[in-house]
């Protein structure tokens, strides 16, 4: 067994897939335009997010819940911001401004802010990013931030 086997088996196959997951889609987008962009924040909150996924998926009591439908909200919490990445490169300054925005103001949610400068929001432009590279609708980030509350809202609730 070499020693990326061993390291593999003991980080566990989600954790693998998910950084993998990860670096493959970064890979295209330069966020280093964007001055205030955290990239370990980000890769946080999307671990985070991919990992509450997976709890809330296992604790539903329903019987269609299989290891597959596990994995896809675990790649779904992943790619729930995809659209961050783009837009701080392809709207480094619309995107720095919001940032700032957004720590001036913590009571803002971050699309607020995108709103406000860039006249859009991550989670529209991870949508279209999603459509247009072909990405299945179960791992693609909603378009609409409250579907995506009144969707977690749900799920917790069935606990």
């Amino acid at each position: 067994m070499t020693s990326i086997e061993r390291t593999c088996f003991k980080l566990g196959l989600n954790i693998v897939r998910g950084v993998s997951i990860g670096l493959a889609v970064m890979k295209p987008f330069n966020v280093y335009q964007c001055r205030s962009f955290d990239i370990r924040r980000y890769w946080t909150s999307s671990m985070l997010a991919a990992q509450a996924a997976t709890d809330l998926a296992r604790a539903l009591p329903d019987a269609d819940v299989d290891e597959a439908f596990v994995q896809t909200v675990h790649t779904a919490g992943i790619l729930h911001n995809l659209g961050l990445l783009c837009l701080a490169d392809t709207m480094a300054a619309q995107t720095q401004e919001a940032l700032q925005l957004k720590q001036a103001n913590p009571q803002w949610h971050l699309n607020q802010a995108l709103r406000k400068t860039a006249a859009t929001d991550y989670c529209e432009i991870g949508a279209y990013l999603a459509q247009y590279w072909g990405i299945p609708d179960a791992w693609s980030p909603p378009s609409n931030t409250t579907a995506t509350a009144v969707t977690a809202a749900t799920i917790g609730s069935r606990r």
